[in-house]
């Protein structure tokens, strides 16, 4: 029997969401080759017409070079823009991204990831995927210069507790394994843009394994990824969190 897949978040969204920006990463290679002389610069432009009429191409340089024939060429990036602007798509040689600018509900980024996907399954032929990242960016806004990082963030053993004391000038970054092809990268950082200033809880897994081309096998991965990242955000929240996502004062 087929196991169905579920595109539904764990929990329902809230209604003051945090999320400032959500993305997905596909490192991929074509038969087996994922070096940059067989790379082809024609599926830059195919991936467009693939996309659709809703999409703009911003070509990018990038600072590598690749030799083909002797020749130093740059390496293209192309950035494939939603024209209402709630998403994007990046390729570059072997890595395809999906970037939520504005975020909505797992189902409609779930639904973005799955049309890229299959756009580039077009285009290029006998796609293996390699590793796949997804990054959670919230952004919390403190309602007073003396809030700390615990005040929103939960000692689960994530964190350590001089960073959840601290007030100001606060930087954290760690990796660290979740399983034998899986690790989580979590950064929490101060965001001074505004008075008082914001706390940014950025949530990131990367799994580092093969996965098939087809996308009933992307899919459950990707869907695996999520509820990872959204375990690590349930545990980690406060109860002041949780109240100012469901807006309860």
């Amino acid at each position: 029997m087929k196991k169905e897949i579920s595109q539904a978040p764990s929990e329902h969204s809230y209604p003051n969401s945090t999320i400032i920006e959500a993305l997905c990463e596909l490192h991929f290679t074509s038969e087996g080759n994922a070096s940059d002389e067989t790379w082809d610069g024609k599926w830059f432009g195919r991936l467009l017409t693939e996309l659709s009429l809703k999409y703009d191409m911003e070509p990018k340089l990038v600072g590598g070079v690749q030799i083909s024939a002797g020749q130093t060429i740059a390496i293209g990036h192309m950035i494939y823009r939603c024209k209402d602007n709630s998403h994007l798509i990046q390729l570059s040689p072997w890595k395809l991204t999906i970037n939520e600018l504005k975020y909505e509900s797992w189902n409609t980024f779930f639904q973005h990831i799955q049309y890229a996907c299959k756009c580039l399954s077009k285009i290029i032929n006998s796609i293996e995927i390699k590793r796949i990242g997804m990054r959670y960016i919230n952004k919390i806004p403190r309602t007073s210069k003396e809030e700390s990082v615990g005040s929103w963030i939960s000692d689960t053993g994530l964190v350590p507790r001089k960073i959840l004391e601290q007030t100001k000038n606060f930087f954290y970054r760690s990796e660290s394994e979740k399983s034998d092809n899986m690790k989580l990268i979590l950064t929490i950082s101060e965001e001074t843009s505004t008075l008082p200033s914001s706390l940014i809880f950025d949530i990131d897994i990367v799994s580092i394994k093969k996965v098939n081309s087809d996308w009933d096998s992307i899919s459950l991965e990707i869907n695996n990824i999520h509820n990872e990242i959204r375990g690590v955000f349930d545990t980690s929240r406060t109860e002041k969190y949780t109240n100012f996502l469901k807006k309860i004062s």
